[in-house]
Order: C-alpha cells, then structure tokens, then sequence
C-alpha cells in the first residue's frame, strides 16, 4: 500500500477490457479520478504488459488514488514470471504520489463488495487500514 489521500469519481474495472479500450471512444478519462483494477484467468508477463501500456498513455497521470482489487484464477505461478501480480502493478506504480491500497475486495471471487462506478469516493490508505467510502 502506498499511504496518502483522494477524493474522486470512482471508476474503473478488468484491467484486460480498460487496456483494450485504449484508442478508442470508450477509452477511460482518468484524471482526478480515483480508479480500480482487477483480473482474472491472465498470464503474468500479460499482466506487465498490459500494465506497460497503460502507463505509457498516462492512464496513472493524475489519478486522485488507485484500488487494486483481486487478480484471481491466473494462468501460471508468479515463480513462472519471478514476481506476484502486486508486485508487478507495485513496479509499474512508483514513481506516483497517489494513495495506493492492495487486495480490495473487488473481483471474480469472494468477498466482492459492490461499489458504484461514477460515484464520488474518498479514499484513504494508512499504514493501518485501508477506506473506501461514497462522499
């Protein structure tokens, strides 16, 4: 986790489907932003990737904060790349200040609280606890 404060639209979802959108009309507007990822049933050299080209179109520019939810059911070990899933969206991740929390319960599996996309959140990430609240 990386500690800090946002505020803002919540929005976001599979990591896969938002890099595929990139380019195109329904492509996610970030800024200000306070945006989720998760996964699942990917290879971890695709999750780098995708991470990769994320990054390189400022998807992470100016974000209010970062939800990483659950990368569930992957195709291979995290022995098989050298590094977890987390780790690898920790790299691509470092060199911004927003908040940052891990392991959120929103994925393809249990838990999975329900959020509403497009609503104001307030995030807050401590070295204790994690907050994800509507405003």
């Amino acid at each position: 986790n990386k500690i800090g404060k946002g505020e803002g639209d919540l929005i976001g979802g599979n990591l896969t489907i938002i890099a595929h959108l990139i380019g195109s009309h329904s492509s996610y507007k970030t800024r200000h932003k306070i945006l989720f990822l998760e996964d699942v049933g990917e290879y971890h050299y695709n999750i780098d990737r995708l991470m990769i080209q994320c990054k390189n179109v400022g998807l992470f520019e100016n974000l209010a904060g970062l939800v990483i939810g659950g990368f569930t059911d992957l195709k291979d070990a995290s022995s098989d790349f050298g590094t977890s899933a987390y780790e690898i969206i920790k790299e691509h991740t470092l060199g911004y200040t927003f908040p940052i929390c891990f392991d959120f319960p929103i994925s393809h599996s249990l838990p999975n609280f329900a959020i509403k996309q497009g609503q104001v959140y307030s995030l807050a990430v401590s070295a204790q606890e994690v907050s994800l609240t509507e405003a």
